[in-house]
């Protein structure tokens, strides 16, 4: 465990600079992973996933994909 959580914690992931991130290291960030991993602290409560609505298949696939994994998603146009 990297993490050092002093009590109750929620994750935001603000998909948009993830995936920033992503393009900028030359990484790919897998969801499921990324929960699990998280999912090992107790003291994390929640973890939330923010992503904005459009209509492109791909955008559509990874909010149903987020919530099906675990996360609580929030979606902005």
């Amino acid at each position: 465990m990297i993490l050092k959580l002093k009590g109750k914690t929620a994750v935001f992931i603000d998909w948009a600079n993830v995936h920033g991130w992503e393009e900028r290291l030359k990484w790919k960030i897998d969801l499921a992973r990324l929960y699990r991993y998280l999912k090992n602290y107790k003291a994390i409560k929640q973890m939330r996933f923010y992503f904005g609505t459009d209509q492109h298949p791909a955008s559509k696939k990874q909010i149903k994909n987020a919530r099906q994994i675990g996360f609580y998603v929030t979606t902005k146009q």
